[in-house]
Order: structure tokens, then sequence, then C-alpha cells
């Protein structure tokens, strides 16, 4: 395979399968402390960007914009908790 020729969504699908295949996969809604050292950038990088343009595909970019406009909106300068954007998402 030429890893030159991945583009980063590729990546983030191999990198995520590896970790399934492999059962090291772990929820990205943890807390820091709750990842091994091996997980926690995949998760929390990887894992919720892939999410989010999972999401993104699903919803289509107007309305995925609509509703990251308004939690942002909503929440800036504040503290939103992971409950508080699975919300805006409702």
């Amino acid at each position: 395979m030429n890893f030159n020729r991945l583009t980063g969504r590729s990546y983030y699908d191999i990198m995520h399968l590896g970790a399934a295949t492999y059962r090291t996969d772990q929820p990205v809604n943890l807390t820091s402390t709750d990842y091994s050292f091996a997980n926690y950038g995949m998760m929390v990088y990887m894992k919720a960007g892939l999410s989010f343009h999972y999401l993104k595909s699903y919803l289509g970019q107007e309305e995925f914009d609509r509703i990251m406009k308004s939690f942002y909106e909503i929440w800036k300068f504040k503290h939103p908790q992971p409950e508080d954007l699975k919300g805006a998402f409702y």
C-alpha cells in the first residue's frame, strides 16, 4: 500500500479499523485519564474528527453548518459538556 496517496479521511479510517480489529477501540466520550496511552490521540482527535465528518455527510453541509454556528453562538465563552453538543444535534 502506498501511504503517500492516502487522504486524511482514509488515514482515519485505517487507524479506526486497526483499533477495532485489535479490540483496542474506545468510545470518544471518555475522560482523558480513561484512555490508554496508545489510544488517547487516536480517539480524541482522529475518531472525534471522523465523527464530525460522518455527521456532515449525513446532514449535509448547510444543516451541519447551521447547527454548529448555533452551538457556537449559545456556548461561546462558556464551557459546554459533551451532552450539550449532542443536544445541539437533536
